[in-house]
């Protein structure tokens, strides 16, 4: 994958200088949607654990999935950072 920089050669100053700043504003937001998405993860895990005390097997296994799922998604929000920073 080409560099940031390789990848802004053929633009002018202006047109690089809005790229990086919009850029900058995503990685941003990764760390953003990174923190929340792992509080996402801890609300469906304690959820899971209460609708299996309610005997809600099948919700439960669903909150657990959906806990497991975000928790993966964890590692996409830095590998997107690291594609940015390169």
């Amino acid at each position: 994958m080409p560099s940031i920089v390789s990848a802004i050669q053929h633009l002018s100053i202006k047109e690089a200088t809005l790229l990086m700043n919009e850029l900058e504003k995503l990685e941003k937001l990764f760390y953003h949607w990174k923190e929340h998405n792992m509080e996402h993860a801890e609300t469906y895990h304690k959820w899971a654990e209460k609708t299996a005390r309610l005997g809600q097997h099948k919700l439960s296994e669903i909150l657990t999935r959906l806990s497991y799922d975000a928790k993966a998604m964890d590692k996409l929000f830095d590998e997107a950072v690291q594609s940015i920073n390169g």
